[in-house]
């Protein structure tokens, strides 16, 4: 197996699954701008969460 895609998989055993509600226009902006960034919307959206958490004076991620 290859070593990189072991460590990917190793990186995510450690994530925790999290229900959030929004509003279907909510997740159609969210895709929309991940599409254009060329990115999964869920990556965007868990950059957004480590920057509000920086912003906010959240610990070094």
């Amino acid at each position: 197996m290859d070593p990189e895609f072991k460590s990917k998989i190793k990186a995510r055993a450690n994530l925790k699954k999290v229900t959030l509600r929004l509003s279907e226009g909510q997740i159609a902006a969210a895709k929309r701008i991940a599409a254009e960034k060329g990115i999964p919307s869920q990556t965007l959206m868990r950059m957004w969460i480590v920057e509000g958490i920086k912003a906010q004076g959240g610990q070094s991620l």
